[in-house]
């Protein structure tokens, strides 16, 4: 009987080779063999190479830039004493989530090639989640809060936005290297202490000019130092 008749329609595969392709997630349909009548050794398993995917296509386009900036915090500190002495509950992260869409507007405003709004990371773990502002400039500073507080607890990771923002506490070492969240072509990285934050603007050089980050930084770093100007 012609073995390669008696087997067309169904991968024929050593059982060596059906385990090695199990272990590595490799399709045997992708394959060609190339043993007899078509069979697929181990050979051909480990020598396989996939194509790329998407994301790694992605990946290989990006080309990640970083500029760094130390922000004074007393400003800041002493408008969210005053308004708690007025009854608000303000945070740092709502003047830096304020600060932060503002710089976005007045620099990359119109873009048509760029996502608006910024992404709040929930977390620090891989796991985090995002939370999505499209319009921060729009909301009064009471409404930014009330929104980020009363709607924190789904994940908009998969929702467009131009850069995200990674908030925390000061520590004794800290990140210089940072990869970029999937689909943003930013992120801002604060570090906060008593008195300074160490602020680090990672981006894609492909999508971002750098006179532009340079620009997003400058103003990011205006609205921190001078925060009357986030609650017009």
């Amino acid at each position: 009987m012609d073995m390669s008749v008696a087997k067309a329609g169904r991968v024929i595969a050593s059982p060596y080779a059906r385990r090695l392709a199990g272990e590595r997630s490799i399709a045997l349909e992708a394959l060609s063999g190339s043993g007899p009548a078509g069979r697929i050794v181990a050979a051909d398993i480990l020598s396989f190479v996939a194509p790329p995917t998407s994301s790694m296509v992605a990946a290989q386009n990006v080309a990640p830039c970083a500029i760094a900036a130390t922000i004074g915090l007393e400003n800041v500190y002493e408008l969210l004493s005053q308004l708690c002495k007025a009854g608000g509950s303000f945070e740092l992260v709502d003047l830096a989530l304020r600060a932060a869409e503002c710089a976005r507007a007045e620099v990359f405003a119109g873009r048509a090639n760029l996502h608006e709004g910024v992404a709040l990371e929930i977390g620090l773990s891989k796991a985090r989640r995002q939370r999505v502002f499209a319009n921060a400039t729009g909301m009064s500073l009471t409404q930014l809060h009330q929104n980020r507080v009363e709607n924190g607890a789904g994940d908009e990771a998969e929702e467009p936005a131009l850069l995200s923002l990674r908030i925390a506490e000061a520590q004794k070492f800290r990140m210089v290297a940072m990869p970029l969240l999937q689909g943003r072509a930013m992120r801002l990285a604060i570090d906060y202490g008593r008195v300074n934050a160490e602020c680090t603007l990672f981006f894609d050089a492909v999508q971002i000019e750098e006179e532009d980050a340079v620009a997003f930084l400058v103003h990011f770093t205006a609205g921190i130092e001078a925060p009357l100007r986030l609650l017009v």
